[in-house]
């Protein structure tokens, strides 16, 4: 099996799935501090942007998916065939994603 140090994914969807205690932590840091730190912990308080969230959920399910790629490539039984073919599957899964109705989905679950 593949050797994975970096895991991209997981570590955005903890982004997300803590982001009001990560906001709530930035504000407070940016309340009662002064300077340059203070105005970044500000700046960065802007991940509950809904463009941001966007941006994420989209980040994660393309890093995923290239996870998966990385692991179907890199297993020690894996043939030339079975790389190819999992490339074409990855390809066609970043093809879906490409349409409206992934976006309005998208958009619908963070508005809720």
């Amino acid at each position: 099996m593949a050797h994975n140090n970096l895991v991209p994914g997981p570590a955005l969807q903890s982004v997300l799935d803590n982001v009001d205690t990560i906001i709530s932590s930035l504000e407070e840091y940016s309340d009662n501090s002064c300077g340059e730190a203070a105005s970044k912990a500000h700046g960065f308080a802007s991940i509950s942007d809904d463009n941001f969230v966007i941006s994420s959920k989209i980040a994660i399910a393309v890093l995923s998916m290239m996870e998966n790629l990385n692991a179907a490539v890199q297993w020690k039984r894996s043939s030339l065939s079975g790389m190819s073919e999992a490339t074409k599957i990855f390809r066609s899964y970043l093809q879906n994603l490409r349409n409206d109705d992934h976006f309005k989905r998208l958009h619908e679950d963070i508005s809720l």
